[in-house]
């Protein structure tokens, strides 16, 4: 399935859909899209009027699970029928995968054949982007856990057409993290502003923390009960806090209570990335006064890259997160282990 997106002048802006199996804790299947956009980073926002050169397609779409090392198939963009050069040297192509998601290893000058590629032969064509006299069709621009830049840099005129390939079949590098919470980003993305639970977000926090953390085995799901507040909750849930309870991340403050349904503020949710994702270097320094107690804390998410403070220079320490910035926090926390 392809969904046509705002168009540039070079580019169909496109978001190509792959389906991402998913099974919830009865076992029971369900299916998400994963959504990879392909764009032009010199004209993000298109021209919203010319259809472009291009035809952007999912060649492969593979059943995808949650974890590491999961393929994701092939994207193939090819020059529309009757244009010679759909994209011209020195113009450029961007791949941009979903926030839930990230590159095993970020594409680097050296390695970058391992994310793209310039098919020599297509449809028994010469292509114009295969490398000619040993020059490349592409060169890297640049590179992000979920991002990868590449610019046309050499193209056979002699060839009559032009592909290129994205590729995610690459164990450790191409290959992506899926996490769990890449279901929920459309819907956070749809009310950004919407506050967040405690209880659900220490539910998606624990899933990247046990998927991913070497460190963290398997909890005990009844560990989740010490709260004198979380008796009554699906096991499922207690699972999930028993996960943070046992790493040490989750800890009482002297009443007993986890207060699961009240929304979670920044400094709570920001205190508890700085203890699972502890770093040392730059000390945090905000304009409004961070509480004694998650000082150390909030340095260590600080260094690590987990938390920024807004435009003004202040953290707003007691501000209740956000949808949207929940999906920040988590995904800095997937890239933490994948990076």
């Amino acid at each position: 399935m392809i969904t046509k997106m705002r168009c540039s002048q070079i580019l169909i802006g496109t978001m190509l859909v792959f389906m991402l199996g998913v099974f919830s804790p009865s076992g029971v299947q369900a299916d998400t899209n994963l959504n990879a956009i392909v764009s032009d980073p010199d004209n993000p926002q298109g021209s919203g009027d010319g259809e472009g050169n291009t035809i952007n397609t999912v060649l492969s779409a593979p059943t995808v699970t949650m974890g590491t090392n999961q393929e994701l198939g092939t994207i193939r963009i090819i020059g529309k029928p009757g244009i010679a050069v759909p994209i011209q040297a020195g113009q450029k192509v961007m791949l941009t995968l979903p926030s839930g998601t990230a590159y095993m290893q970020i594409a680097n000058s050296s390695n970058y054949q391992k994310y793209v590629e310039c098919p020599e032969m297509v449809d028994g064509h010469k292509n114009q982007l295969a490398t000619t006299n040993g020059l490349p069709g592409i060169k890297l621009v640049a590179a992000t856990p979920r991002s990868i830049t590449v610019e046309i840099s050499y193209i056979d005129s002699d060839a009559p057409l032009m592909a290129l390939d994205f590729i995610f079949n690459q164990d450790n590098y191409s290959k992506v993290r899926v996490a769990s919470f890449v279901e929920k980003v459309e819907e956070y993305m749809a009310k950004p502003n919407d506050n967040i639970s405690r209880l659900e977000f220490f539910q998606l926090l624990s899933r990247v923390i046990e998927r991913f953390s070497p460190a963290v085995t398997s909890p005990d799901q009844h560990r989740g009960a010490v709260f004198s507040d979380t008796v009554g909750l699906d096991p499922a849930d207690l699972s999930d806090i028993s996960v943070l309870t046992k790493s040490g991340l989750l800890q009482g403050n002297g009443n007993n209570l986890l207060r699961p349904n009240d929304y979670i503020s920044r400094i709570e949710a920001a205190s508890i990335l700085g203890r699972a994702f502890p770093a040392q270097g730059e000390w945090a320094v905000f304009s409004d006064p961070i509480p004694a107690w998650a000082k150390a804390d909030i340095n260590s998410a600080f260094a690590g890259g987990i938390i920024s403070g807004y435009a003004d220079g202040s953290f707003r320490p007691n501000n209740l997160l956000s949808k949207n910035e929940a999906i920040t926090l988590l995904q800095r926390s997937l890239e933490s282990y994948s990076f």
